[in-house]
């Protein structure tokens, strides 16, 4: 009677460890995504701010095979090297559509040089976008693909 018990508590135990697995993964997968695109859109809206606060553009310069992301004050060509923001670890760019020239300006009047997105993708396979609007500047985060 012990070991059928037993034999009961053990599959009752692997069951939820075999379904709370799985879902941790995903909510684990979704919380990364979600911390490391916030964090580029972050890095984003204060480079504009600034832009606004000095005067001075600012360039973003994107290189995607490194997940790199490197925001430069447009002012003399002697300027500091900026401050470069990495994508955090698994995170990659899946569709960038500054990619021609890796450049996206923010105006120190708030707009943009051109509009688009960047879209992120987790190990899991989850998407989050950023995207640049080119008539008044906003730059914000959706959920997904931009054609979702």
């Amino acid at each position: 009677m012990e070991l059928i018990i037993v034999i009961a508590i053990l599959g009752i135990l692997s069951s939820l460890i075999g379904i709370g697995i799985p879902a941790y993964q995903r909510f684990s997968d979704a919380k990364q995504l979600e911390m490391g695109t916030r964090t580029i859109l972050q890095m984003l809206l204060r480079a504009r701010s600034h832009a606004v606060m000095d005067g001075y553009d600012r360039r973003i310069y994107i290189y995607p095979d490194t997940g790199r992301f490197l925001v430069k004050k447009h002012k003399y060509p002697g300027d500091p090297p900026g401050e470069s923001f990495y994508l955090s670890q698994g995170i990659k760019i899946q569709e960038n559509t500054y990619i021609g020239s890796n450049l996206l300006e923010l105006k120190s009047i708030g707009t943009v040089s051109k509009g688009g997105h960047i879209t992120f993708r987790s190990p899991r396979g989850r998407y989050r976008t950023i995207v640049v609007q080119i008539g008044t500047g906003r730059i914000y985060m959706k959920e997904g693909m931009i054609d979702d």
